[in-house]
């Protein structure tokens, strides 16, 4: 069991450093190319990286390091590098289709279990 942990933490742990090089690379970007690109370019740069930053704070916050649900964890954290690389690409002029939007993604408070 301890292995299987492991392996797991390990895994997600992997996904969320290239997650967090990928925003921040996005955010390098950003900073170097304010002023050189329209603003249309801009926000469409920024809105992905506002979506890719939500779900490495939701995967990071949730704290289980992926264990509870690993495919679930490594897929939030995925996608979080996902944005962020659209968001580099847009900067540079490339029309980029994200095949799940945000809004798709099913994230609602939970009640605590426990006494209310």
């Amino acid at each position: 069991m301890r292995g299987r942990v492991e392996t797991i933490q390990n895994r997600w742990g992997d996904a969320k450093d290239v997650a967090f090089t990928a925003v921040q690379g996005l955010l390098d970007d950003l900073e170097q190319m304010k002023g050189s690109v329209d603003q249309a370019t801009l926000e469409k740069a920024y809105d992905f990286q506002r979506k890719a930053q939500f779900m490495v704070d939701y995967s990071v916050s949730e704290n289980s390091r992926g264990f509870h649900a690993p495919g679930y964890s490594l897929a939030v954290l995925n996608a979080a590098t996902d944005y962020a690389r659209a968001g580099q690409l847009a900067l540079r002029g490339v029309d980029v289709d994200i095949q799940r939007t945000p809004d798709s993604y099913d994230i609602k408070p939970v009640d605590r279990p426990g006494p209310k």
